[in-house]
């Protein structure tokens, strides 16, 4: 198989930073809404929540196919490709006129979101390999962790200024049109001789490859069931701030800008301990973080002590644990199928986002000031995690 002749350049891992970040910015954007956009459009806090299920299947299903695509026609044009139809799919959001339309205006967003995040990660596998590529993954997240950060407060601020959630989708086109302009420079990973000529019957033998790999499926349920809680915060976080705490929705966006700042800081501690501790000892960290986030959250719930110290901590223990996961997984799920990169990140980010959906709308079937499902749907989820990470862990002492 030809080498690559590229390196992953921080130029390279920026472009593929601003590509990959169009999906969580695009479900950060509007949290700070939910509450106006449950009164405005006269719905529930479960029926606004199935717009980050739309969303999430969008890109769980987008990053199924064009990940394997990009295994077939390389990587730059299927993201070319999505940041336009991100554009035209946040306008559509953007002139919805009820619930029903912005659900599925949100589901074609993640979609088209779906090909920056599938194939920007299958460009740091096709250039880099080993600890360099655990460190890039971690570098690659740490990076893409702006997004809840600036996300909500970038909403708050939109609504703030213009008055109204529908101007944060028209920023969002904006936004995806100037991501298209920036990948036009980005140069091709994947050369034609490395590329998959046959058809379906080639992906589906891609994918079997990689589903029957015991790595993979380790490694990547971990981050499957690590997402889901993270998402399951994500979904839950604005009610639970807004609602429960009765903090604003500005104080809202410092409490999420602050969580997200941890999310980084524990992605760039991962980036500096891999040189010296196993990618897969990281994991076990990241996961057990999450546990204990969770423990302490249904805790404070069964308690009925809500105070709001007690509630941020457990949040920020819960959003922030997977910054010692991602790229480490990431980097293990991949080692043993790298030639088959493409689908591999695509089976990877898609049943991500799959679990990710279910989890979203079980946080407030209780009801918007409801705390223990949430905390119950994370605890679950950071044991199943957790025994994924054990079993892969074994599974890589076989293998050395």
């Amino acid at each position: 198989m030809q080498k690559p002749q590229l390196s992953l350049t921080i130029p390279i891992l920026l472009t593929l930073s601003l590509v990959g970040i169009m999906g969580p910015l695009g479900t950060d954007l509007y949290l700070p809404a939910f509450p106006q956009l449950a009164h405005e459009l006269s719905v529930s806090a479960s029926t606004v929540q199935l717009t980050l299920t739309a969303f999430t299947i969008g890109m769980a299903f987008g990053q199924l196919v064009v990940g394997s695509l990009s295994d077939r026609y390389g990587r730059k044009l299927p993201m070319l490709v999505g940041a336009i139809m991100v554009a035209i799919s946040s306008v559509g959001a953007a002139l919805a006129a009820d619930a029903t339309q912005l659900i599925v205006a949100c589901g074609f967003i993640g979609l088209s979101a779906s090909a920056g995040m599938a194939v920007g990660r299958a460009v740091v596998s096709d250039l880099s390999t080993g600890q360099q590529a655990a460190r890039s993954f971690s570098l690659l997240g740490l990076i893409v962790g702006f997004g809840p950060i600036v996300g909500p407060i970038a909403g708050a601020a939109t609504i703030a200024i213009f008055g109204g959630w529908r101007a944060i989708f028209w920023c969002f086109a904006a936004f995806a049109i100037f991501v298209f302009l920036v990948l036009l420079f980005l140069p091709e990973s994947l050369p034609r001789a490395n590329r998959h000529s046959g058809g379906f019957t080639a992906t589906l033998s891609a994918a079997g490859k990689v589903l029957s790999n015991r790595t993979f499926i380790f490694f990547a349920s971990t981050i499957w069931f690590g997402f889901a809680a993270m998402f399951a915060y994500i979904s839950a976080s604005s009610f639970i701030v807004q609602s429960v705490l009765k903090m604003t929705a500005l104080e809202y966006t410092y409490v999420f800008g602050g969580i997200g700042i941890g999310l980084m800081v524990t992605g760039y501690i991962a980036t500096r301990l891999l040189n010296r501790i196993k990618a897969s000892t990281l994991i076990l960290v990241g996961v057990g973080q999450l546990a204990i986030g969770s423990i302490l959250l249904l805790a404070l719930a069964a308690s009925l002590n809500l105070s709001a110290m007690g509630v941020i901590l457990s949040l920020l223990l819960i959003g922030s644990a997977m910054g010692f996961v991602f790229g480490p997984a990431a980097s293990l799920a991949v080692s043993q199928v790298r030639s088959s990169a493409g689908t591999a990140m695509a089976l990877l980010g898609s049943l991500q986002f799959v679990f990710a959906g279910l989890a979203a709308p079980l946080v407030g079937i209780a009801g918007k000031t409801a705390v223990w499902p949430f905390a119950s749907v994370s605890l679950v989820c950071a044991v199943l995690a957790l025994v994924a990470a054990g079993l892969g862990r074994m599974q890589e002492q076989k293998t050395i």
